[in-house]
C-alpha cells in the first residue's frame, strides 16, 4: 500500500485524474441504480395452487390440500408449509431453507405434486417461485356506462400500457364473461336426457376436428370438420339429437335459451358514485420505480382525455409519489446534515484542509454509488439512511491524515514529503479504526429473516461508503496535500480567535476535568455504572416502551365489512355510504381535508356480502394527524347495525404487513377452533387500545349436506354418483369455450336460476336413473342446512387458525399485551377448548431477529477486540475500550426517553454503529498516549496528557457523525418518524460516549496499568527478581 499511497502522491495529475474518473463512473452508476422505497426482497418460497370448481372449503382440504401438503411435507429442505382451502381454490405456501437452490427444490416439489392423485376434474396444480412486484400507481377507468363498455377500455388501455414496458397489469372489478345454455327441467324429461346428456351432445358438434388428407402429392387437399360456434346464434343452432319418428332435427334454440353474460358473484368497483374498473401497474424487481412511473405518466399525458368524456381516468393510490417524497425527505435531512458537517470543518480546521477533506464526501459518495451498482443494491429510504449515517464518518479518516500532514509540515517538511509520510505512517491506525466500524456492521450484514432483509441496506451501505473513504483517503487526498503550497500560511484572525478559545477551554476546563476523572476513577466509573442502570431502569420499568417493527406511514386508510348471509345489496351499499358520510364529517370536525380518493369495493373476494371502502389520503408529509388518529376518529363516529358480523378497519403502514396482535390457534377440530377464536377476540378487546379482532376462518355460505336415504340405496345408488348429478344440476356443466379478441369465453349448459337455487324447486326435480326411470331428488336424499366455513388454513399439516387484533401505539405496547395474554389468558383456553396456542406474526421476527443479533453483539465485540489487540500490541489496552463500550446504551436509552420514542430495531441497528464509532475516537486516545509512554512520560501524567491534546480530534470525529444526524431528529414530518430513533441511538449515544472516551477510558487506562505493574512485582518476588525495571515501553 505504501507503494501505491507515494506513487500517486508525487504524480501531479494521479489524484485529480482518479478523482475525476471515480466522479464520472459514479454518476453513471447512480444512473443505473434503482430507486425505490423499500430493498427487494428474496422469497425463499415456492407457491402451489389449483382449482375444483363448486367444492367447498371442507372438500377441498380433505380432497385435495391434506395429499398435497403430505407429498411436499415429505420433500428434504423445507421449513414450513401453510395451506389455505377455499371455495373452490387450494394454495400451498412453502418456505423452504436458507442456502438451498431453489430451482432444485421446485423441481422436487414439482414431481412430488405430479404423483399425487387428485379428483378427475380438478385442474392442473401450478408450481412457480413467490414473487413481489412493487405497486407503481392504480388507474380508474369509470364512467356511466355499462360495465361491458369499461372492461373493453381498460383492457385496451392495459394492452397499451404493457406494450410500454409496464412489467405486470391486472384488472380488478372486471367480471367474467361467458355463455350460457339454460335448459329447464321440464324440456330435459320431454327430451329424456340428464343435463350431462345434454351437454354431451351439444358438445359433441361444436368443434373443429381435422378429417385428415384427400388425395396425393401436389394435389392433396386437408379435410377440417367445421363445426365451432362463435356468438349466441349459432350456439342456438347447434344440434342436440333428431327424432327418429320425423327425422327432425332439434336444436338448441328450440328446447334452450341462449344468453352472453357476465358472472353473478364477481367484485364490482365505484368512484364517485360510478362504476369502475381498476388498473393495477407493478413493476418487476428489476426496473427502477420512478421510470417505470414515468411511463404511464407520458401515457397518461398523451391519452389527454376532456373533461367531459363519457369514460375518464383517474389515477389512484400513486405509490411512486410516496417514494418520490420521502426518499425526498431524506435527502432534504441529508444535504442539511452535510452542510453542517462542512460547516464544523471550516471552523476547527485549516480553511484548505477543510476544502480538501470535504471534497472527499461527494468522491467517496460516488465511489460508493460504484459499489452499490455492482452489489444490486437500490437507492431507496434506508439506503439513504446508511449515507446520512456515513457523512459523519467518512471524513473521520481524512481529517486524521490531513491534521498529522499540517503537523509535519510545520516541522519543515515540504507539503509532498509531509503528505505521503502522514498517508503512510497514519494508514495502519485509520485502515484499524475503519476495521473496527465495519466489524462493528458487519454482523447486520448476516441477519436472515424479514426485519434482516428489509434493513440490511443500512449496514451495506455504510461498509461501502467506509471502503470508499479508504480510497480517497489514501489514494487521492495526499496528491492533493501534497501539490498544495499554502497549507501552512498565516492563519486568519478567525482561525486565530477560534484555535485560541478553544486552547483555553481545553486547558482551563478540560485538563482539570481529567485530572479530576482519573484521580477519582472508581468514583467517575460508578457514576457510569449508576446512570447505566438507571437508563435501564427505564425499559424495566415501562417508562421507555419497546416496539421493534419499524412502523412506516403509508397512504391510505381502509374498512372492510361482513354482513350476515342473504343481507341485501341495497342494505349493504347504505351502509358504505353511511361510512363515506362519517369520514367527511371527520374531516370538517378536524378542519383538515385529508381525503384524495374513495373507492368502494362491493363483493369483495366475491363474496355478495363482504364489502370495504379504501381511502387515498392526500400526501403530506406535514399533516398534523397519523392514520392511526384518523382511524381512531372515523371508528369513533360510526354506529353499527344490527346485520354486521364482523367490521375491520386499516391503515396501510409500509413494510412488514402483519396484524399487531398474532396469535395462532392449532387442533383438529375446527368448531373447537373457532369457538376458542371467538373468545380470544372478546378477551382482545379488555385490553386498552385493542380493536378490529378477527381470525382467517370466516364463515362461507349456506352449505347443504346430505345422505342417502334407504330408498336411493335400494336403486343402486351412491354418494359419489349423487353428488356428481347434483354438483352439475347446481353449477352447471362447462362443454367447450370460443376465443374472441385474446379473450377466453367459457360455454356452459346448466338449468335456469330459478330452479338451480331454491331448495325447494331442486328437491322436486327428477334425476335420472341407470335404467331410464326418473326419480324425484328430494326422495333420495337427508337434506341438513349448516353453515360452512369459507376457508380453511393448515400449518405444517395441523389444522390452525390465526386471531389478529390492532394495536393503537399512542395508548398501548403490543408487546407488552401479548405478554400479558400468553401469561393469563392462553393457559385456560388451551385447556378449555384441546387446542394449541403459539405466538405469531411480528413478535416471531423480532426474536428471530434478536437471537441473531445476540449472537451478533459476541461477534463484533471479538472482532473489535482482536483489532484493537492488534493496533495496540497489548491484550490488556483493548479491555478500557471494550468495557466502556455497553455504556453508550445509556445515552441511547436517555435520548429515546427524552424525545419519547419507543425502542425499534432501527434502534438497535444504531447501537452497532455506534460502537464503531466510540471505538475510533478511542483508537485516537489511545495511540496518542502510547507515544508519549514510549517518549518515557509517567502512567499518570500520559493518560491526562493523551486525552488533554486529542480533545480536538475526538470531539471533531464525534461532533462531525452528530451534526449528519442532527437534521433528522427535528424533522416533524410522520413519514421520517421510522428512521429517527435510529438517529437518536447514534447522536445521544454518541454524546455520552464522548464524554466515557475522554473521562472514563483514561481512568480505564490509569487502572490497568496499575494492575499490570502489581502483577509484573508479584511475579518477579515469586521469581526472585525484585528488581524488575519498570515498564516503559508503553505496553503492559
Amino acid at each position: 500500500m505504501s507503494r501505491w499511497i507515494e506513487h500517486l502522491g508525487r504524480h501531479r495529475i494521479a489524484a485529480n485524474g482518479l478523482m475525476v474518473l471515480t466522479l464520472i463512473i459514479g454518476l453513471w452508476s447512480y444512473q443505473n441504480i434503482n430507486r425505490q422505497f423499500f430493498p427487494d426482497f428474496e422469497f425463499n418460497a415456492i407457491i402451489v395452487t389449483t382449482t375444483w370448481s363448486g367444492a367447498s372449503a371442507e372438500d377441498v382440504q380433505e380432497a385435495i390440500a391434506i395429499p398435497l401438503e403430505n407429498a411436499v411435507l415429505a420433500v428434504s429442505d423445507i421449513d414450513s408449509v401453510r395451506t389455505t382451502s377455499s371455495e373452490g381454490y387450494v394454495r400451498l405456501y412453502i418456505r423452504v431453507n436458507e442456502d438451498v437452490d431453489l430451482r432444485d427444490v421446485q423441481t422436487l416439489i414439482e414431481d412430488a405434486v405430479t404423483s399425487v392423485s387428485l379428483p378427475d376434474d380438478v385442474d392442473e396444480p401450478s408450481v412457480r417461485r413467490a414473487q413481489r412486484f412493487e405497486p407503481i400507481a392504480d388507474l380508474l377507468v369509470y364512467g356511466d356506462k355499462p360495465i361491458e363498455e369499461l372492461i373493453a377500455r381498460a383492457r385496451t388501455y392495459a394492452d397499451e400500457l404493457t406494450a410500454r414496458g409496464i412489467a405486470q397489469i391486472a384488472l380488478t372489478g372486471s367480471p367474467d364473461e361467458r355463455f350460457e345454455i339454460l335448459v329447464n327441467a321440464e324440456n330435459l324429461l320431454d327430451l329424456g336426457m340428464t343435463l350431462d346428456q345434454f351437454g354431451t351432445a351439444v358438445s359433441s358438434d361444436n368443434q373443429n376436428l381435422p378429417a385428415g388428407i384427400a388425395g396425393k402429392a401436389d394435389v392433396s387437399t386437408q379435410l377440417r370438420a367445421q363445426g365451432l360456434a362463435r356468438d349466441t346464434r349459432q350456439i342456438s343452432q347447434l344440434p342436440v339429437l333428431t327424432d327418429s319418428s320425423t327425422g327432425a332435427v332439434i336444436r338448441v334454440g328450440d328446447v334452450a335459451e341462449v344468453i352472453r353474460k357476465f358472472t353473478d358473484d364477481y367484485q364490482y368497483i365505484t368512484y364517485e358514485g360510478l362504476p369502475a374498473v381498476k388498473i393495477s401497474l407493478r413493476r418487476n424487481p428489476t426496473q427502477d420505480t420512478i421510470d417505470t412511473a414515468q411511463i404511464y405518466l407520458d401515457w397518461l399525458k398523451e391519452l389527454n382525455l376532456p373533461d367531459d368524456a363519457d369514460i375518464k381516468v383517474q389515477p389512484y393510490n400513486e405509490r411512486w409519489q410516496f417514494l418520490e417524497s420521502r426518499i425526498g425527505l431524506i435527502l432534504k435531512n441529508g444535504i442539511a446534515g452535510m452542510v453542517l458537517v462542512l460547516i464544523i470543518l471550516f471552523i476547527f480546521l485549516n480553511t484548505r484542509i477543510a476544502v480538501w477533506v470535504a471534497l472527499g464526501i461527494p468522491v467517496s459518495f460516488m465511489a460508493t454509488f460504484i459499489f452499490m451498482n455492482m452489489m444490486g443494491i437500490t437507492i431507496n429510504a434506508l439506503s439513504l439512511f446508511g449515507f446520512m449515517i456515513a457523512v459523519g464518518i467518512i471524513v473521520d479518516d481524512a481529517i486524521v491524515v490531513s491534521e498529522d500532514t499540517q503537523v509535519l509540515q510545520a516541522r519543515g517538511l515540504s507539503p509532498m514529503e509531509a503528505s505521503i509520510k502522514s498517508a503512510i505512517r497514519m494508514w495502519p491506525p485509520v485502515m484499524a479504526s475503519s476495521l473496527t466500524t465495519v466489524a462493528a456492521f458487519m454482523p447486520l450484514l448476516l441477519l436472515e429473516g424479514r426485519l434482516g432483509e428489509l434493513l440490511i441496506d443500512i449496514p451495506y451501505v455504510v461498509v461501502c461508503a467506509i471502503t470508499a473513504s479508504l480510497i480517497e483517503c489514501f489514494l487521492i487526498l495526499p496528491g492533493h496535500l501534497a501539490h498544495n503550497k499554502k497549507l501552512h500560511k498565516k492563519p486568519s484572525r478567525f482561525r486565530t480567535a477560534v484555535d485560541r478559545n478553544f486552547n483555553r477551554f481545553r486547558d482551563d476546563f478540560f485538563r482539570p476535568l481529567a485530572s479530576c476523572a482519573v484521580e477519582y476513577r472508581w468514583l467517575t466509573a460508578a457514576l457510569v455504572v449508576v446512570a447505566f442502570m438507571l437508563s435501564i431502569t427505564l425499559v424495566s420499568s415501562g417508562r421507555l416502551k419497546v416496539n421493534l417493527p419499524p412502523n412506516v406511514e403509508g397512504t391510505g386508510m381502509s374498512v372492510s365489512v361482513e354482513f350476515a348471509e342473504g343481507t341485501s345489496q341495497t342494505r349493504i351499499n347504505e351502509f358504505l355510504q353511511y361510512m363515506v358520510a362519517q369520514l367527511k364529517s371527520v374531516e370538517q370536525e378536524t378542519n383538515y381535508h385529508f381525503i384524495k380518493s374513495l373507492v368502494l369495493n362491493h363483493r369483495e373476494s366475491n363474496e355478495a356480502e363482504n364489502a370495504s371502502i379504501e381511502v387515498e389520503l392526500i400526501s403530506d408529509t406535514k399533516r398534523p394527524y397519523t392514520n392511526q388518529e384518523l382511524v381512531g376518529h372515523w371508528r369513533k363516529k360510526v354506529e353499527i347495525p344490527a346485520g354486521v358480523e364482523k367490521i375491520s378497519f386499516g391503515r396501510s403502514r409500509w413494510g412488514l404487513d402483519n396484524a399487531d396482535l398474532t396469535i395462532r390457534l392449532s387442533s383438529d377440530d375446527v368448531d373447537a377452533l373457532k369457538q376458542a377464536s371467538l373468545e380470544l377476540q372478546k378477551l382482545y378487546l379488555t385490553y386498552q387500545g385493542v380493536s378490529d379482532p378477527g381470525d382467517d376462518l370466516p364463515f362461507g355460505t349456506e352449505q347443504w349436506r346430505f345422505t342417502l336415504t334407504p330408498a336411493a340405496r335400494s336403486l343402486g345408488l351412491n354418494l359419489t354418483t349423487l353428488a356428481t348429478r347434483l354438483q352439475t344440476m347446481l353449477n352447471g356443466r362447462e362443454i367447450g369455450f370460443i376465443q374472441e379478441d385474446g379473450e377466453q369465453l367459457d360455454i356452459y349448459v346448466r338449468l335456469p336460476e330459478s330452479q338451480a337455487n331454491s331448495l325447494a324447486m331442486l328437491t322436486a326435480l327428477p334425476i335420472a336413473l341407470d335404467n331410464g326411470d326418473w326419480v324425484p331428488i328430494g326422495s333420495l336424499l337427508n337434506l341438513e342446512i349448516r353453515r360452512g366455513v369459507e376457508s380453511l388454513n393448515r400449518e405444517d399439516g395441523k389444522l390452525s387458525i390465526d386471531v389478529t387484533a390492532s394495536v393503537d401505539a399512542n395508548i398501548a405496547n403490543a408487546n407488552q399485551i401479548l405478554a400479558s395474554v400468553e401469561a393469563d389468558v392462553l393457559p385456560e383456553l388451551i385447556s378449555k377448548y384441546q387446542v394449541d396456542a403459539t405466538i405469531e406474526g411480528n413478535r416471531n421476527d423480532e426474536q428471530e431477529v434478536l437471537d441473531q443479533m445476540k449472537i451478533g453483539v459476541l461477534v463484533a465485540m471479538l472482532m473489535i477486540y482482536g483489532i484493537l489487540a492488534w493496533v495496540f500490541e497489548s491484550w490488556v489496552w483493548p479491555l478500557a475500550v471494550v468495557i466502556a463500550i455497553p455504556f453508550g446504551l445509556t445515552g441511547a436509552l436517555f435520548g429515546h426517553w427524552l424525545l419519547d420514542l419507543n425502542v425499534s430495531l432501527l434502534s438497535l441497528f444504531g447501537l452497532f454503529g455506534l460502537s464503531g464509532i466510540v471505538v475510533n475516537d478511542s483508537i485516537v486516545l489511545i495511540s496518542f498516549y502510547h507515544r508519549l509512554r514510549n517518549e518515557g512520560m509517567a502512567v499518570k501524567e500520559a493518560v491526562i496528557e493523551a486525552a488533554v491534546q486529542r480533545l480536538r480530534a475526538v470531539l471533531l470525529t464525534s461532533i462531525t457523525t452528530i451534526a449528519g444526524l442532527t437534521p433528522l431528529l427535528f424533522e416533524t414530518s410522520f413519514d421520517a418518524q421510522f428512521l429517527i430513533p435510529m438517529a437518536v441511538t447514534i447522536v445521544f449515544g454518541l454524546l455520552f460516549g464522548t464524554v466515557l472516551i475522554l473521562l472514563l477510558v483514561p481512568g480505564m487506562l490509569m487502572t490497568i496499568e496499575q494492575i499490570s505493574d502489581w502483577v509484573k512485582q508479584h511475579h518477579g518476588k515469586l521469581t526472585g527478581n525484585t528488581n524488575a525495571p519498570e515498564n516503559q515501553s508503553g505496553r503492559p
